[in-house]
């Protein structure tokens, strides 16, 4: 029932914008502001643009892109081009840059503005600390895909900027950082009764769950800002570890989405993967479950006829790839992937451990990183409702449950842990393989797909042609800035 309410109030609120840009015109004729929205109610709002936020969109970059970047899955037609390490997927780079502002951040934005007078003076602290963090989460999206994006200027066509500047992806983090905090310290001594109580789709106006998701995700940017900037990153670390996070996954950021048969309500891969594509797993995913004995290899990889558990491999060329697809031995995901009513999963506490682990380990953190490191796999397995026994069984005897050797072999222990239980975040996964390097993908061989990389890892998505033609002047700074329009510039983060 709950679901249903949600989704009824998304509608909703569309209803609403349609009916407030038809009366805009005629309100300018009659000289009165049409800034001074009084017949919108900003909590449709704001249920829009948390599950606008927090659901996965796989359609566009998660399937075509970040899930082969990812080496998880291997699409049998979309996205062959990112399996290819191509860069001629323009309209993924547009929809993925555009659909955050028409989306998410077009209803974040006018909250905003029904909140705050016209010098920007605040009229709900609380709406606006938690209309941050969705911001945050937005941006943080972007700039970790393409780095220099429209941030400060960006989405604020009702305040007629059309052509927004770009900011550097240093300057957006160090503000989104800012920002978080702010919210942070407003959230934890608020009244819940000045949320959004009854429309909350998230943590059901919980105030404490939103501090610990804000804290969470503040952790996880200075986490990924720490080879470029250790010194302050380490002060923020310091900071979050103090503070409450996601400890256990009934604090996750997450939506529940529905079995049944209305589509809208059901988790987005289903009718991707039932009705449209049908993708199969990655070797180097695969193989590692079965090395390792993980659990989890029957709960993400669906057995062949045979029984038995077979990837194909990324970046294979079209006439090889054609013949891997054509073979029964390769294997689909299992349901678990794509059922109906598998949660959309944002920020967890499996992560949050793993994160604590490699603050331990390298000095930013006390605690014991192997404890830490284990109780990160005990909260990822949990999450796909591995029974306890297969957990204990793994946990006991498998060498991959303990750290050894050195700190550099126990980071990478840590972050392949993190690129399994991030699943199927694919755009956080990719973030974290370019920020840890880790797993380790080789550059291919002559017999590969290799692309415009020269069989290199990609560093990043670039932007497509919609911004290129119609904010050339500032795309065109971003670059000078930046550094070439290509999927091998890296980002800023992105030193080690």
């Amino acid at each position: 029932m709950k679901n249903i309410k949600y989704i009824i109030t998304r509608f909703s609120v569309l209803l609403l914008f349609l009916m407030h840009w038809g009366c805009e015109n005629s309100l300018v004729e009659m000289n009165e502001n049409p800034n001074a929205v009084t017949s919108i109610d900003d909590k449709f709002l704001f249920t829009s643009a948390v599950k606008s936020t927090i659901e996965e969109s796989p359609g566009s970059f998660d399937l075509r892109m970040g899930s082969q970047y990812s080496h998880m899955y291997v699409s049998p037609g979309l996205g062959r081009q990112a399996d290819r390490y191509e860069d001629y997927n323009d309209p993924v780079y547009n929809a993925t840059l555009t659909g955050k502002f028409t989306g998410p951040i077009k209803y974040i934005n006018e909250i905003i503005l029904l909140n705050e007078d016209e010098d920007g003076n605040p009229h709900n602290e609380v709406k606006l600390a938690l209309v941050h963090i969705l911001s945050v989460c937005n941006f943080a999206k972007l700039t970790d895909l393409y780095g220099s994006i429209p941030y400060t200027e960006g989405g604020w066509g009702r305040k007629n900027i059309l052509y927004p500047a770009y900011d550097s992806q240093e300057f957006i983090y160090n503000d989104m950082l800012d920002k978080l905090k702010s919210s942070i310290d407003v959230l934890k001594s608020a009244n819940p009764e000045d949320a959004y109580p009854g429309f909350d789709p998230l943590y059901e106006n919980d105030l404490s769950k939103w501090v610990r998701f804000a804290n969470s995700l503040r952790l996880r940017l200075a986490m990924r800002a720490r080879f470029i900037d250790p010194t302050k990153s380490a002060q923020i670390i310091s900071e979050c570890l103090s503070n409450p996070l996601i400890e256990t996954n009934e604090q996750n950021a997450q939506l529940q989405h529905d079995g049944g048969d209305v589509e809208e309500l059901n988790n987005p891969w289903y009718n991707l993967f039932v009705v449209k594509e049908k993708w199969k797993m990655g070797e180097l995913f695969v193989n590692w479950l079965k090395i390792t004995n993980d659990p989890r290899l029957p709960i993400f990889v669906e057995a062949n006829q045979n029984g038995e558990y077979y990837g194909i491999k990324n970046g294979l060329t079209d006439l090889d790839h054609g013949n891997a697809f054509s073979q029964s031995m390769y294997c689909y995901p299992a349901e678990a992937l794509y059922a109906k009513d598998r949660p959309s999963y944002f920020l967890c506490a499996d992560e949050v451990a793993f994160l604590k682990a490699e603050a331990a380990l390298f000095g930013l953190g006390t605690g014991d990183a192997n404890a830490f490191y284990q109780e990160g796999i005990q909260k990822a397995m949990e999450k796909w409702n591995v029974p306890q026994d297969q957990i204990t069984t793994f946990l006991t005897n498998e060498a991959e449950a303990m750290l050894t050797g050195s700190d550099e072999e126990k980071f990478e222990q840590i972050s392949t842990q993190v690129w399994i239980a991030l699943i199927p975040n694919f755009a956080e996964i990719f973030s974290n393989m370019r920020r840890t390097d880790y797993p380790v993908i080789e550059q291919r061989g002559e017999d590969m797909a290799r692309g415009v990389t020269d069989g290199y890892f990609p560093k990043r998505l670039i932007y497509g042609t919609d911004e290129l033609s119609t904010n050339p002047e500032n795309v065109a700074n971003a670059i000078a800035q930046q550094g070439p329009n290509k999927i091998t510039t890296a980002l800023w983060w992105d030193v080690k």
